[in-house]
């Protein structure tokens, strides 16, 4: 191709252009990235391709290349290259434009290039070519200028602090650094020229240029300043798709001048004022209470409520809203329609479930969440979840995606048209919170993405007290979006059409190209950051114009009045009926009782509370059903070429399944997930590697090792698009990830949703999750969810961040009382699982594991496990089960007792009971063994919490002559289950009456700072020595 021989030439076909002569400034490689985008032009290195070689291309880059190399040309003939020097000496001479190398090489190529702009400029009434060349190009630049910066003049900031206190002042982050290239003279064109008529032929893409060929200068930037400078301010141009650049470029300049009708303006009216006087009712009545509320950017209510009408209309059947805690009350109210007596009652602080005998801690009332179906009058209906939320501000992103994108399956709706997520952030937490950044990196994933999703920012353009010039780097809170691809549109929270206009291009945008896309209202805060702070001390100026303002509802009624839509009778109208419908629940919310807010799904129907009883299950399969089943999943077939070590595996599982011995970990995995997927319920496991799991135990699924082709053993069950069993790799996230998963397990209850940790020790990385949904979401919210955390634990020296699941963190979070033992009753059962607030097991035997999982789906109720799962263990031959501890009639074990009965024999003769849970029992045992030691009985903890209080019971009570009870553990003693299990051991022992009979003993290793030691040596030391002080 003749453009891979001579640098700066265009060639045919596949086109590319090198630009190895261009100066920085208007034509550099970044500018001229920014003005194609819309011509489908990608980036590649070191040159740009065209994908489209069509006639129109080529008419508006010859003209503008051609230019920039004439123009060097003028400067300095040596700034070109050999061939356009002849090219431009020969035109300059008059001669033919070929010059001596015509035959090929560069006198073609500037043949064509002139051609094509003779082409491009056939209507300039034979005007000079050279000047018409320039004046296309200079048209085309302003143009795109608009586009690509026309947002950084636009009004949208309605306290117009850059305006009157300057870019640099401490309050805003306004700085307009592109602000020049919107001004025509910068393009080189005078005064003189704006009454001109140009010709300008640009058919490739949507808009002004497509509207019409000819047209006057002054129109064309009057036309830009309507769609791009007004108070919506567009950033588009970084998008790499040219049909959404182009229906955005439809919206934004073909619909511009399309007006909202009268009957438009009334509804939003009416949706403004609803939200307005929500805000002035809680201050009238309740101004000594936080609200969080919206005054300043009152019109994100009217702006959300049209984006559920719009994404109803385009066949939405369900929205789920994550948001924090700015504005909820009044999205409740007014979006969700919680019945405004209980809200008000909710200012009263009365405690639900007041006698309930589990941990109820209820939350604030502006962290709660609630459900509402809407039916319109076209006869749709939309199902509305705002999901709870704490303090914790983005916590909820990835929890609403989670909990949208089990919606889509459970609904069938792998084409995502029926479920959407909204998010709500602020804009402080936007810029600042890296899980929004981590939620927006799956919008394309895909088992995570949901089809876009629709973020709303409520800016008030503070955060707290720190204003936007400490609180980010960029231009716009909203500048991280662009690297998804997202097109973000700034509006003025004053502007209530305008608003109502960016939601509607946001809905239908999100329904059309299944895409994120942003809109930031930017406004104020009326109040500080919560309505009993004073703002004053750390903005005075910013708050100056803040008390100076006018609120939007009486801004609005005036223009409304001005322009005769709006009656000063229906004025009084609205505002008393609003008014008086409030007040009315408020004197009503006197005398209500609380009760529980509902928002679940009716898949929970059938799932019982915590304070309602149930009995233990059993989890055993049928031995003949496990090996149909084990065969099923553990082959892989024969015209399959898989990896030859991963046949190895599945022959030796079905091997040991056939056999029915030595199932190991990975087996009794799979097993666990075959059986529940068989009884048609849904697994999903999701986390950093498990489709072949971090320690190559599991391979979920199996790749062809000569083809770009995948099986999956446990797909057996897969209905087409709808799979039962779904594994995933996520990307380099523990925070966003787990949220996801947290999200999907609240949404419906039969899916065995797991989240794994490549190494325990990097969920650190996610500890807010844990901390405030899965620790607490029961608790605070109602909110039920059996979520299964797999964590990689075990000291095998491979140092501090890759040994410790910190079971300790868990442990110290677990809800009962380290003084109290409960009651050895009938109902035992309930109060020691159902009423916890999660499960904390750390097995020992591949059965065992297959009970746990199993256990999440067959009770009536749920709650999070977390598993302490084992790295040695998962191919230790001790720690492998025979088929028939999977068979009908077994269970879970909470603890085992002494498994080596030919060794300890009498139980009588028993002097040391040593406790312990995990991986660490084989080392103790084994010792043991070599000892011949008959007289010490080692007992696993496998459920840690709750506490197995009756089994260990049965365990002292069995061995009545042991006085020496021993915990030991691999973690440091400041680490590990010890100080949880220390109290409660010794609770144990005083409510038996024994005391005074025993005493515990520590075997572990000392207190460190560290997890784990980094020395193989001093491991390994550690280890013989923890072993030995166990067995003294």
């Amino acid at each position: 191709m003749l453009g891979s021989k001579i640098p700066g030439i265009l060639s045919k076909g596949m086109q590319t252009f090198k630009f190895t002569n261009i100066k920085k400034g208007l034509y550099s490689r970044r500018n001229l990235m920014t003005m194609n985008k819309g011509l489908n032009i990608q980036k590649t290195t070191p040159s740009f391709r065209c994908l489209s070689s069509g006639l129109n291309t080529q008419r508006y880059f010859s003209s503008l290349f051609y230019e920039n190399q004439y123009k060097l040309y003028l400067e300095d003939p040596s700034k070109v290259s050999k061939e356009w020097k002849e090219y431009f000496d020969n035109k300059q001479t008059g001669g033919s434009s070929h010059s001596a190398s015509s035959t090929g090489g560069a006198g073609q190529a500037a043949s064509e290039l002139e051609q094509a702009l003779k082409l491009a400029l056939s209507s300039s009434g034979g005007a000079n070519s050279d000047q018409a060349a320039t004046d296309t190009t200079r048209i085309l630049n302003l143009y795109r200028s608009y586009q690509t910066v026309g947002h950084e003049k636009a009004k949208v900031e309605p306290l117009e602090l850059v305006k009157k206190y300057g870019d640099q002042m401490q309050i805003g982050k306004r700085k307009r650094l592109n602000i020049e290239r919107l001004d025509y003279r910068f393009h080189g064109f005078t005064d003189e020229q704006l009454d001109r008529e140009y010709y300008i032929d640009s058919s490739y893409e949507r808009g002004f240029l497509s509207m019409k060929k000819n047209w006057v200068l002054r129109d064309l930037i009057d036309s830009c300043k309507k769609a791009y400078c007004g108070h919506i301010g567009i950033e588009y141009m970084h998008i790499t798709n040219t049909e959404q650049l182009n229906w955005i470029r439809t919206k934004m300049e073909e619909e511009v001048f399309i007006k909202p009708s009268d009957e438009e303006c009334i509804s939003a009216y009416d949706r403004l004022a609803w939200a307005v006087l929500f805000g002035d009712f809680l201050q009238s009545k309740y101004n000594t209470q936080k609200r969080f509320g919206l005054e300043g950017c009152d019109s994100f209510i009217p702006g959300l409520k049209t984006c559920i009408d719009v994404l109803v209309e385009n066949g939405l059947e369900s929205v789920t809203l994550g948001m924090p805690h700015r504005g909820r009350l009044n999205v409740l109210a007014n979006v969700l329609r919680k019945p405004l007596d209980i809200i008000f009652q909710e200012f009263q602080g009365e405690a639900k479930d007041k006698d309930a005998d589990w941990g109820k801690s209820g939350d604030v009332k502006y962290h709660l969440g609630t459900s509402f179906s809407r039916t319109y009058e076209s006869g749709r209906t939309v199902d509305i979840h705002l999901l709870p939320n704490p303090s914790h501000l983005e916590l909820v992103d990835p929890v609403a995606c989670g909990y949208t994108r089990a919606n889509q399956h459970f609904g069938a709706d792998q084409d995502r048209h029926r479920n959407a997520a909204i998010l709500i952030h602020g804009d402080a937490a936007f810029a600042g919170q890296g899980i929004v950044y981590e939620t927006m990196q799956m919008a394309d994933l895909y088992n995570y993405t949901t089809g876009g999703t629709i973020h709303f920012i409520v800016n008030n353009q503070i955060g707290f007290t720190t204003t936007p010039l400490d609180a980010r780097s960029g231009l716009y809170c909203t500048d991280l979006a662009k690297a998804t691809n997202a097109p973000i549109l700034h509006v003025s929270a004053d502007s209530i059409l305008n608003v109502i206009k960016c939601a509607k291009i946001a809905a239908e945008y999100r329904q059309k190209f299944k895409q994120d896309i942003v809109i930031d209202i930017i406004g104020y805060r009326k109040f500080g950051h919560n309505e009993l702070d004073q703002p004053s001390f750390t903005q005075p100026l910013m708050y100056k114009e803040i008390n100076n303002m006018v609120n939007v509802l009486d801004k609005y009624e005036a223009k409304l009045l001005e322009l005769g839509i709006l009656s000063e009778e229906l004025k009084k109208e609205t505002r008393d009926k609003i008014w008086n419908f409030m007040d009315e629940n408020y004197n009503r919310a006197r005398q209500l009782e609380a009760d529980k807010a509902d928002w679940v799904n009716s898949e929970w129907d059938t799932i019982r509370i915590p304070d309602t009883k149930s009995g233990y299950k059993l989890t055993g399969v049928d031995t003949n059903k496990i090996k149909s089943l084990g065969k099923k999943i553990s082959t892989i077939p024969k015209d399959f070429e898989a990896h030859r070590m991963v046949r190895r595996i599945f022959e030796n599982r079905l091997k040991s399944i056939e056999t029915g011995t030595g199932i190991d970990w990975g087996t009794a995995e799979a097993l666990a997930f075959a059986t529940l997927i068989d009884e048609d319920y849904h697994v999903r496991i999701s986390g950093q590697d498990v489709e072949r799991g971090t320690f190559s135990h599991r391979h979920a699924i199996v790749h062809h090792q000569t083809d770009d082709k995948e099986y999956i053993p446990l797909g057996f069950k897969d209905e087409g698009r709808l799979r039962r069993f779904i594994p995933s790799n996520s990307h380099l996230s523990e925070l966003a990830v787990l949220g996801f998963e947290y999200g999907y397990s609240i949404c419906n209850p039969n899916s065995l949703t797991i989240w794994e940790a490549q190494f325990g020790d990097f969920y650190n990385g996610a500890q807010a999750m844990v901390d405030q949904f899965i620790c607490s979401g029961e608790s605070k919210w109602d909110v039920a969810s059996g979520l299964v955390m797999l964590l990689p634990h075990g000291y095998d020296g491979q140092g501090p961040e890759h040994s410790s699941g910190r079971v300790e963190r868990f442990l110290a979070m677990s809800d009962d009382d380290p003084d109290v033992v409960a009651e050895f009753r009938e109902d035992y059962f309930h109060h020691t699982n159902k009423a916890a607030n999660w499960q904390i097991a750390n097995c020992t035997t591949a059965a065992n594991y297959f009970h746990v999982l199993r256990r999440q789906m067959h009770r009536d109720f749920r709650k999070p496990l977390i598993v302490i799962a084992p790295k040695k263990l998962l191919k230790f031959k001790e720690a492998c089960s025979d088929i028939e501890e999977f068979g009908d009639g077994k269970r879970f074990l909470r603890s085992i007792g002494e498994r080596n009965k030919a060794l300890v024999k009498d139980p009588s003769k028993v002097k040391r009971i040593v406790l312990c849970s995990g991986q660490v029992y084989y080392d103790i045992a084994k010792e043991r063994d070599l000892k011949n030691d008959s007289e010490t009985a080692i007992i696993t903890i496998e459920q840690l919490f709750p506490v197995p209080y009756d089994l260990l019971k049965e365990h002292l009570e069995n061995y009545p002559n042991a006085t020496d009870i021993v915990w030991c553990q691999e973690e440091p003693k400041n680490y590990g289950a010890y100080g949880f299990m220390k109290p409660r051991l010794n609770s144990l022992f005083k409510k038996l009456g024994v005391q005074d009979k025993i005493a515990l003993r520590y075997a572990g290793r000392e207190t460190s700072s560290s997890p784990a030691t980094g020395f193989a040596k001093v491991h390994a030391e550690q280890q013989q020595n923890l072993v030995q002080e166990a067995l003294r």
